[in-house]
């Protein structure tokens, strides 16, 4: 974090927190503008490449309507320190009037509220606004500004990042202010601690954001819990600022010190703001923050190769929503200029099938690899109907399965099924077919169950009471005895309220665990009456097998041994699941997720284990055996008969399914334990495998 933002923050807690805070109180404002006039009408703008228009918002008051010029600018020569705005859209087919130019131009509501809440009083405001300072109607001009974004937000002075109104909820922690002042006091927090000659945190317990907010940092919520960590555009927006600053109504944080409350927040372990619920499967409440993060890294650590590097950008918004597909690869083609050596331009007029389809093709061909294919997953709902099988849908948001080119921490995969040969693509006259070099190795028998992301709903949708209570029961504190004996009496007196309470969401996300635990117990049994004979050198015990699938050959930091204590660890968790199993209790589901919920709280009631983030890697997917009995990590729309292959190029096996015409639909990617470095591809059976 630089000095000057530091200096900064320092300055600005000389005021009282409440108070710096308050005086931002929601105050009375004009909704909608009173006057218009005739339509503003788009100039055509500067021919020049970096040629780019401002808007001035002009100083005001809440309750003036909302007043604006737009000029041209360029990006090459003065253009006034201007801030780029990211912000989300929302929903704009009802739109509402501004005055541009003397003129009316109609814009969303989200972007009326932003313009309302950052114009300043004195003097103008200068920003970039995409859906003003561009022509969304003109698609030559759409195209062109839509090339040089990257170089907008890079080149803007800073970054406003508008997350939306304040929100006030008096009987819920989600409120801005509170959310505010928290983020600020673990920056303040975090400050001391960086000044401090021992280099440690402030110790737990103690210090203004401990004192204050440590046994509920759940107003963190109000800011995580918004459009702009979901959508598409902002990842890049956030991403290539210089410097940025977070707003939500009339309250901001600069961006650095937003980073650093959320940091030292989870070093505190603030209640509320992670969880390891049944083996870690509900995020945490900064995880879109980790997310922009993760987008992050990629950039300042690219791939040496540029179609790959697109690639991680691809997967690592792939959840990501935009409200015209396209924008789903158009949105991080402006990451990095080098980006452009890969051949695909945002072109507004081609259908959504063409994009996906072109996009796949110049990829491959760039890459030389076929770690795109990871990100082929069957919707039952498709963006664009008529797809290849071997083209990702970029559109959905919905959870999919991880790729497997990374590892299940998110690590690049080191090993090579195709022994690190090139892809050498080749396409049918119309292009939906990929043909490759391959062979098959294998052939899918049987199948276990599914498992899959039980929890659908974010954290912070779950009833605050209810949830904050489940949370609590592994937070006891074991070194007051008689306090903790007091606090278990509570929490079972709650939970049989609890389960008497119709609609209790965290009741129903209990059960809904519990039967996601119970996918693992049957994979166990799948596997020990399978007795697997995947080849392993080092060692070939069928538990140790299923270990290395469940994690898909991950390693924890320890390496082979630390991995094995932690998946047996783990694996005793699973116990009262199993018990209950043993004496067909499962055949009663409510009584049998009651009571399993309460043993897997027993089995993990000091600490979950070290092994549960690495199981990752296994949802959407199922268990399956193959005709030589291996073991395998399978998508979870395999079907029995679909066979394993491995492609030239490909970094894992893959599962394709044949046709009748002699090609193959791709299924997905697996991991076979035994097969992952190279050992069963072989040169000499390499055929050309048409994918449909």
């Amino acid at each position: 974090m630089s000095g000057k933002v530091w200096a900064d923050f320092r300055r600005s807690v000389s005021m009282t927190m409440e108070g710096k805070f308050r005086e931002y109180e929601k105050a009375p404002r004009r909704e909608r503008n009173e006057v218009t006039t005739s339509p503003y009408q788009y100039t055509q703008i500067p021919s020049t490449p970096t040629s780019i228009r401002l808007l001035h918002i002009l100083p005001g008051t809440l309750l003036q309507d909302i007043e604006c010029r737009l000029v041209d600018a360029d990006l090459d020569v003065d253009n006034d320190g201007y801030e780029a705005l990211s912000y989300v859209w929302g929903d704009v087919s009802e739109t509402t009037p501004i005055q541009v130019n003397g003129n009316t131009l109609q814009i969303g509501k989200n972007l009326r509220c932003a313009l309302l809440n950052l114009r300043l009083a004195d003097r103008p405001r200068i920003l970039w606004v995409d859906a003003i300072c561009i022509n969304q109607e003109d698609l030559d001009e759409r195209n062109q500004q839509v090339s040089i974004m990257g170089r907008i937000y890079q080149s803007a002075q800073r970054t406003v990042v508008f997350l939306g109104d304040e929100v006030v909820r008096k009987d819920m922690p989600e409120n801005t202010v509170t959310a505010f002042a928290l983020i600020n006091a673990l920056a303040k927090d975090a400050a001391e601690a960086a000044n401090n000659t021992s280099k440690e945190i402030v110790p737990l317990g103690k210090g203004e954001a401990w004192t204050r907010y440590g046994d509920d940092g759940s107003s963190v919520v109000t800011i995580m819990r918004v459009d702009w960590w979901k959508r598409a555009w902002t990842a890049q927006e956030i991403v290539l600022a210089k410097r940025a600053m977070l707003v939500m109504g009339r309250y901001q944080v600069d961006w650095d010190l937003f980073c650093a409350g959320i940091h030292y927040g989870e070093a505190l372990e603030l209640t509320a703001w992670t969880s390891a619920l049944f083996g870690g499967i509900m995020e945490s409440v900064p995880a879109p923050f980790h997310e922009v993060e993760t987008i992050r890294n990629v950039s300042v650590n690219p791939s040496p190769n540029p179609a790959d590097e697109l690639v991680s950008y691809l997967n690592f918004t792939k959840n990501r929503k935009a409200g015209d597909p396209r924008d789903k690869v158009f949105a991080v083609l402006g990451f990095a200029d080098r980006l452009q050596a890969v051949g695909i331009t945002a072109d507004y007029r081609s259908p959504v099938v063409d994009v996906y389809r072109d996009a796949a093709k110049k990829i491959i061909e760039v890459s030389g690899s076929l770690d795109l294919l990871g990100l082929c997953f069957f919707f039952e709902q498709p963006t664009a109907d008529g797809l290849p099988s071997w083209v990702p849908d970029f559109g959905p948001s919905e959870h999919t399965a991880q790729p497997l080119m990374l590892d299940a921490i998110g690590r690049q995969r080191t090993t090579h099924a195709s022994q690190g040969a090139k892809a050498s693509p080749q396409w049918d006259e119309d292009g939906e077919a990929l043909v490759i070099q391959g062979h098959v190795v294998d052939k899918i028998t049987s199948l276990s169950a599914i498992q899959t992301l039980y929890d659908k709903d974010p954290l912070w949708d779950y009833d605050f009471a209810d949830y904050e209570r489940l949370q609590t029961l592994w937070k006891h504190d074991n070194d007051n005895p008689l306090q903790t004996a007091k606090d278990i009496l509570g929490d079972v007196k709650w939970l049989g309220g609890a389960l008497k309470k119709e609609g209790s969401k965290a009741v129903g996300c209990m059960h809904a665990g519990v039967s996601h635990l119970e996918v693992y117990v049957k994979w166990e049994e799948f596997a020990d009456e399978l007795k697997p004979t995947n080849p392993d050198q080092t060692d070939c015990n069928p538990l140790s097998i299923l270990r290395s699938t469940l994690c898909a050959g991950t390693l924890a930091p320890g390496g082979l041994q630390a991995t094995e204590d932690a998946f047996m660890d783990w694996r005793e968790t699973l116990s009262p699941i199993k018990k209950l199993m043993a004496l067909k209790v499962d055949k009663r589901p409510d009584l049998f997720k009651s009571l399993g919920f309460m043993g897997h709280i027993k089995s993990t009631w000091r600490e979950m284990g070290d092994f549960w983030p690495y199981l990752s890697i296994v949802i959407n997917r199922r268990l399956g055996a193959t005709e030589r009995g291996y073991l395998c990590l399978l998508p979870k729309h395999t079907e029995v008969g679909d066979q394993v292959a491995i492609l030239k190029g490909g970094r894992v096996p893959v599962v394709l399914r044949p046709r009748d015409d002699g090609g193959f639909r791709f299924i997905g990617e697996t991991y076979v334990h035994g097969i992952m470095d190279g050992e069963a591809f072989v040169e000499e059976k390499c055929v050309e495998i048409k994918l449909i």
